[in-house]
């Protein structure tokens, strides 16, 4: 198949180097299959594979993920603080995406922009964009108006088994017997925490905030 063909190409031109340091311009590839291909097939953001990490690299990103977990977890205080002074929940997503631009602006500088990108890649990255930043937001901080942080924080945890569930129903992954543990378990602590987690007797109007809630991992699931 194409895509195979494709693969072995971009491994040849890994183990090989580039067409052009063996005298061979980019238009000119290596035979495959009796075929002629491309020697650069790959991505503008694809990277070579890398040897494994030292000591110091790999204490480095442990220590820059140990920030992203803290960052991520205090953002549902955050946004709850915000809501109770009266900032608007469209606002808030607002200003958590105005100050991630420069972040975005840099990596896409140091990308080198996007020269691939054609327009079905266009339309997938605005579908995916619409989904982390309209829908991942709004559904997360109108829900944080009706109920904790905490609530919050737990309802969306549910993005990765609900990412899963997604990944089985389009046949992006194969069912096992701890998929389906991690499922159950997960599905019952978010219905424990929905119907009881406020503390207060179960009823639809303390359920609301919780359900809101709840599109923001579906958004994330699809997103991912």
């Amino acid at each position: 198949p194409d895509r195979e063909r494709r693969v072995l190409a971009r491994r040849a031109d890994d183990d090989g180097g580039d067409g052009e340091e063996r005298g061979q311009g980019p238009e000119h590839g290596r035979s495959i299959a009796g075929e002629a291909y491309p020697t650069r097939l790959r991505c503008h953001l694809t990277v070579r594979p890398t040897s494994a990490l030292t000591v110091p690299m790999a204490a480095r990103a442990h220590l820059s993920l140990l920030v992203v977990v803290v960052l991520w977890a205090t953002s549902f205080s955050v946004i709850k603080t915000l809501l109770d002074n009266d900032v608007a929940a469209l606002d808030i997503a607002l200003l958590r995406y105005a100050i991630a631009l420069p972040g975005f602006a840099f990596v896409l500088w140091r990308s080198g922009g996007l020269p691939g990108v054609t327009r079905a890649d266009a339309a997938r990255v605005l579908a995916a964009g619409i989904l982390i930043v309209v829908g991942y937001h709004v559904f997360l901080n109108v829900g944080a108006e009706r109920t904790t942080s905490g609530i919050a924080a737990l309802v969306v945890a549910l993005s990765p088994g609900m990412t899963l569930v997604l990944a089985l129903a389009l046949g992006l992954d194969r069912l096992r017997l701890r998929h389906v543990l991690g499922l159950a378990i997960a599905f019952v602590g978010v219905t424990v925490v929905i119907a009881l987690g406020t503390g207060e007797t179960l009823s639809l109007d303390g359920a609301t905030g919780p359900l809101i809630v709840l599109g923001a991992p579906l958004s994330f699931a699809l997103y991912n």
